[in-house]
């Protein structure tokens, strides 16, 4: 996924990938080599830092004078990192690790079977090749004949958190050195995508057009109008899952800010080429790093 970014994104940023024991890592690669003491980071696309020429973990390596190693790689889940011993590793030999709330959709279930623990993978039972995402939206646009059976949904989502819950736990246990939990979202643990037995049946009864103006309009915290029952990321994680995995942690922060969003990126004559409006904003890069560097800092000087 890094030389997927570095590929789409060249004429906006270079993000300095290198390869670190054949991961291809969020660079710059001296950040890491020139520090006999490090904090490991490991989430999504939102650690990695898309559109962001410093992200968080760069930040708070510069302001403590400490090494870091960016594991971050979009789409990914828990369970990417659990089937990355390299990984673990290296983040077990680190100081700390900040371990970022990472996105529900990314978990195989009874509909999806994800691939390397990201969002790609095959769509059950005929086993199509196709993203997370799509295989949601399918469902709850009427595409998938399954989605109209309101227990099934029901039921699926309940299965995608516990099984999402179940891999995240068994990732914080097999890391064995501080853990910072850290949210880092547009919206907060308590604002997650929740239909009610009334909203499922607007979706059945009503054209796609109605629900959207009646039902998923009236929850701001929709990021895709076509897919609510999934929400905004982290996708499916709600307050009660974010708790339960804190009591596996040492410490959690959390980030919810939307500032700097949306994002307009320029060429190098001003002219508008992209708009970000879902990943995290350089604004939103500095107060995840102000947030977290006291807890660091804390961390550090008890080592």
């Amino acid at each position: 996924m890094g030389k997927f970014y570095q590929t789409e994104d060249i004429n906006l940023i270079d993000y300095e990938i290198y390869n670190f024991e054949g991961l291809e890592l969020r660079g710059p690669e001296s950040n890491y080599t020139k520090y006999p003491r490090y904090i490991s980071y490991i989430g999504a696309a939102q650690t990695f830092g898309r559109y962001c020429q410093q992200p968080f973990p760069n930040l708070i390596g510069s302001k403590l004078n400490i090494g870091t190693l960016n594991f971050g790689r979009g789409g990914a889940g828990p369970t990417y990192f659990l089937n990355q011993p390299t990984i673990l590793e290296y983040v077990n030999r680190s100081e700390l690790v900040v371990v970022q709330v990472m996105s529900a959709r990314s978990i195989s279930n009874s509909v999806f079977k994800s691939l390397l623990g990201g969002n790609m993978g095959l769509k059950l039972p005929n086993h199509k090749k196709m993203r997370a995402e799509r295989v949601f939206k399918q469902l709850f646009n009427g595409k998938d004949p399954r989605g109209k059976d309101y227990e099934f949904v029901f039921n699926l989502i309940k299965e995608t958190r516990q099984n999402y819950l179940n891999a995240t736990l068994e990732l914080l246990q097999a890391i064995t050195v501080p853990k910072v939990l850290f949210w880092f979202s547009v919206r907060t643990p308590e604002q997650c995508a929740e239909l009610s037995w009334w909203d499922f049946v607007m979706m059945r009864a009503s054209n796609q057009s109605d629900f959207i103006n009646k039902v998923c309009r009236k929850i701001p915290i929709f990021h895709d109008y076509a897919n609510p029952p999934v929400g905004i990321f982290p996708h499916f994680v709600n307050r009660e899952m974010f708790e339960v995995m804190k009591s596996s942690s040492d410490f959690a922060v959390e980030c919810s800010s939307s500032v700097g969003l949306p994002q307009i990126m320029c060429d190098s004559e001003g002219k508008a080429i992209r708009k970000n409006d879902y990943y995290a904003s350089p604004e939103m890069q500095q107060q995840a790093a102000e947030l977290l560097i006291p807890v660091c800092q804390k961390i550090l000087e008890t080592k």
